[in-house]
């Protein structure tokens, strides 16, 4: 277990760190900016925040595994377990609220008898089933 923090691990593994990520357009010396250019400069820095974000999962996944510790206490184990077990039980909630608006269509939903239609049973089934797949992701 090495002490490394976020910017130590970018700069190891050539990520754009927190501070790269920042907007450092060239804009001319009257004051404007072409179209062509603002757009490719807008790519340019989405590709480096899409890069930030995956080099955070990865030194999250670090952390989690045991491999590297944080030395500022920003991201610890049972920190990122909580963040992630938040985000699962938000996915889980909405699902939850997408079966219970299902239920509550009334006739439109249900036959005479009282079941859900064909095509709202699979749906409530369909979402069961991610449901059960975002529990076993739960991290304990």
């Amino acid at each position: 277990m090495e002490p490394t923090n976020f910017t130590q691990f970018c700069d190891k593994n050539n990520y754009p760190s927190n501070y790269d990520i920042l907007n450092h357009s060239v804009i001319s010396p009257n004051g404007r900016i072409s179209k062509r250019a603002k757009a490719c400069e807008m790519a340019s820095m989405q590709d480096r925040i899409n890069l930030n974000i995956q080099a955070h999962a990865e030194y999250e996944a670090l952390i989690l595994s045991g491999d590297i510790v944080d030395p500022s206490g920003d991201y610890t184990r049972a920190a990122i377990v909580r963040h992630l077990n938040s985000k699962i039980q938000s996915q889980i909630n909405a699902l939850q609220s997408r079966i219970d608006q299902t239920h509550g269509l009334g006739k439109m939903a249900h036959t005479k008898s009282g079941k859900l239609r064909i095509g709202y049973q699979r749906a409530v089934n369909d979402y069961n089933q991610q449901i059960e797949q975002l529990r076993e992701r739960l991290i304990n």
